[in-house]
């Protein structure tokens, strides 16, 4: 009986875990986790741009005017405050510098290693920028090889457009139906079995696909309990041995019920071996046979009826078959008609079920004496040819132990529950609560898995000791292998839920209907929409992709992008659409399509605003007045317009903004020369290096303007807000406890002050 699903693809909820999946074929799978692998490798080059910009804050932070004030005076200090010496000005551009225009890791690591024209100051701080660059790197390619697991196989949801419930009919049958009815109890049975003993042992290493088809690989339950206590009359029992298999009150997401309230469950199954004394079974003999009668109930329905359960003639080992034969008998505590009813000393709780097993061994021959109550081997046997005795088991009667098994199904509260094994749910509800489709799906699951339908179709071949016979002999059972076999049938029985949980998902019976005698006894209007509520984990052919983390690796790249952008031309559009607008209220037609049609600045021209520029370091009021900040003189520029270039640049949104020429009094710096000079010998970065800016004759104390990146506003305005709460709460115990203001950490207000200090009205941090 084969296990085929199909998945029901798109997006769907696994409300057990919470999660939001993506259901899709394997092609689909992979492609979606490689291309995450390459749109998060983008973000390289962004973060980069971000811990660039942080290098650069820090560094105009700890060396903005005002900062040195403190520094003991030497004979080197520059007599204006605020100014920087030539020497370490020009090692700072030149920091700058590599920090915004290094390519890669590997350009930096050049950098550090084999230009010997940069000093051991650039170098040391390059090597921190490096080193933040690399383990940023590092963690996008580990983040790239971790999006492989954004796929897994399943869960997903059972694709499935009929749902329900098929039973055989047991009244209106003809005996084929019947018989192929057996037949496919028997395949059910067999693969419940199957997949307890390879799927639901701890210690075990079978790793098939069979153990991660079910949500759940196993229903988990509890270690057995032993106990001396009978839990019928005290006289019925044999060996004061008891033993209670358990699970706790679980939720049906074990069985595969996807539900945000899922319905819940409880099984108990107790087991232990009866009495053999002659008040339960009598033999009698005839013409040499001896018969033994197991007086454990009557049966009213046998033709004719008979007062005992069991009979057995002779002795089961002189059968030439080594095999187990098993019997068994169930009953319930409801008025339904039952084959066997128990004598009164087996009696058993209200709503549960009571089956009783007979077993003897044929022909079987052990390796090993035990004294099991179930599986005794007690008389030695010498066979020709062999060194080592073996043992048989010298009692001619059937074994018998009996076990009774409680099922508790609950709604989600866990406190509304009704017994499995009585009267239907619906028959029982005074306070006439709704049942959903997730409770009628569960109640189906476990209808066939007590302990009698996990041994009635497989009989000797459901227990694990007919597994060690071969050739008439068996190995060597303990002396207490049924508490094994207890436990296996336990776990059989479990398994056979989660098996038909999905066979009523999935319509597995619908076959059968009309022709092999099955009826279909959930009906829709009654118990509502079984389908759609399965889960499962497909085998082969899809896979699931998480969502959210999905979602978020796809959002990383814009959020990086956006968070290392510019923020300069965004004040500067700000500033022109204003303008645009006064132009409009102005009902100047002309001046407002002027400023909407306006044509870029031609070389040698700047839209930025100069009311806001700072004069470089070591400049007067003189000065300013003849050497704009910004604007370079009217004139045809140069097209190697570039770091030193005054004029706005078209080579792309990631240029440094601009260091402005100012006179001062570094080294070598030629006073005699026009601003319109050292405008035009400036030159690209690319043929500009450390050596020739301290060597060059022009080059003078020059100003480092940094244009801001969003990023660094957000990173001001969370500071400047951190502060007025602090502050805020500073004023608060002021007014409450009377503790003075200054008490406020004055770290935070260090911070916004000097952040305060560099930030400018053009949207420009600078020093």
């Amino acid at each position: 009986m084969s296990i085929t699903s199909i998945p029901k693809t798109g997006l769907w909820t696994d409300y057990s875990t919470s999660k939001y999946a993506l259901v899709c074929s394997s092609l689909a799978g992979f492609w979606l986790a490689s291309l995450a692998g390459v749109w998060l490798a983008l973000n390289i080059k962004y973060i980069k741009d971000i811990i660039a910009s942080f290098a650069i804050n820090i560094y105009l932070l700890l060396n903005a005017p005002g900062s040195h004030q403190d520094d003991s005076q030497t004979e080197t200090t520059n007599l204006i405050s605020g100014q920087i010496p030539a020497p370490l000005a020009d090692e700072k551009r030149e920091m700058a510098r590599l920090f915004k225009f290094a390519p890669g890791v590997r350009d930096l690591l050049s950098k550090i290693f084999w230009d010997h024209h940069i000093s051991w100051y650039i170098r040391w701080r390059l090597s921190i920028f490096t080193l933040a660059v690399l383990a940023a790197a590092m963690a996008i390619v580990v983040g790239g090889i971790y999006s492989a697991k954004l796929t897994t196989d399943g869960p997903a949801l059972l694709e499935s457009e009929d749902c329900g419930i098929w039973l055989f009919n047991e009244e209106k049958h003809t005996e084929e139906q019947a018989l192929r009815a057996g037949v496919v109890d028997l395949e059910k049975e067999t693969r419940a079995a199957s997949y307890a003993k390879n799927c639901y042992r701890e210690a075990s290493t079978f790793d098939a696909a069979e153990c991660d088809f079910f949500y759940h690989r196993a229903i988990p339950f509890e270690a057995p309990i032993h106990s001396q206590n009978c839990p019928f009359s005290s006289d019925v029992c044999t060996n004061d041995t008891t033993i209670t298999f358990s699970t706790l009150l679980l939720d049906s997401s074990y069985i595969g019920i996807n539900s945000p309230a899922p319905p819940r469950f409880r099984k108990r199954t107790t087991c232990t071996p009866l009495s053999m004394d002659e008040r339960f079974i009598r033999n009698v003999t005839q013409n040499g046979t001896t018969r033994f009668y197991y007086y454990y109930g009557t049966r009213p329905e046998h033709d004719p009826p008979a007062d005992y359960t069991y009979e057995t003639a002779g002795d089961p080992y002189d059968k030439l078959v080594p095999a187990y034969d098993v019997f068994a008998y169930t009953t319930t505590s409801t008025n339904r008609k039952s084959y066997w009813n128990p004598i009164p000393e087996l009696g058993h709780p209200k709503d549960s079920t009571l089956t009783i097993i007979f077993i003897s061994s044929l022909g079987i021959l052990y390796k090993g004496r035990s004294v099991d109550p179930l599986f005794p081997a007690d008389e030695e046997v010498m066979l020709p040819g062999h060194k080592q005795p073996l043992f048989r088991n010298s009692d001619p009667r059937a074994r018998p132990f009996a076990c009774i098994d409680e099922m508790h199904l609950c709604l989600a509260d866990g406190i509304n529950c009704w017994p499995l094994y009585g009267k239907s749910p619906d028959d029982v509800n005074p306070n006439n609560l709704l049942f959903p489709p997730e409770f009628w799906l569960m109640y189906g699951s476990f209808l066939k898995t007590n302990t009698f339908y996990t041994i009635i179709k497989r009989l000797g071949r459901a227990f694990l000791a007919q597994e060690l016979v071969s050739d008439y002999q068996s190995q060597a059972l303990a002396n207490d292998h049924w508490e094994v076999e207890m436990d296996n049938f336990f776990a059989t029985s479990l398994a056979r839920s989660q098996y038909d949980a999905w066979s009523i998902a999935s319509a597995e019976d619908q076959v059968h209907q009309d022709k092999d005698g099955y009826f279909r006894a959930s009906n829709d209007s009654e118990v509502g929409n079984l389908c759609g509520i399965y889960k499962f984990r497909p085998t082969s052919g899809y896979v699931s992709v998480s969502f959210w983390p999905f979602l978020v690796v796809c959002l990383t790249t814009p959020f990086f992008f956006g968070l290392s952008r510019q923020a300069w031309g965004w004040t500067r559009i700000k500033q022109e659409w204003k303008e645009w607008l006064q132009a409009l209220r102005s009902f100047d037609l002309g001046e407002a399509m002027g400023f909407a049609l306006r044509e870029e600045p031609a070389s040698g021209q700047s839209t930025r605003p100069q009311s806001h520029q700072s004069p470089a370091a070591g400049s007067s009021t003189d000065t300013e007045a003849q050497i704009p900040a910004l604007n370079p003189p009217a004139g045809p520029s140069t097209t190697n317009a570039g770091l030193f270039s005054t004029q706005p640049t078209e080579q792309s949104a990631e240029d440094f903004s601009s260091v402005i020429n100012a006179p001062g009094t570094g080294v070598g710096s030629d006073h005699s020369r026009p601003p319109e000079s050292r405008a035009s010998s400036a030159r690209q970065y690319g043929t500009i290096t450390a050596p020739e800016i301290e060597a060059s004759s022009s080059t003078a104390e020059e100003e480092i303007i940094w244009e801001p990146l969003v990023i660094d506003i957000l990173i001001y305005w969370s500071a400047r807000l951190i502060g007025w709460i602090l502050q805020s709460i500073g004023w608060i115990f002021w007014a409450v406890f009377w503790v003075p203001a200054e008490g406020i950490p004055r770290a935070y207000n260090a911070v916004v002050a000097r952040l305060r200090q560099l930030w400018n009205g053009d949207g420009r941090i600078t020093t």
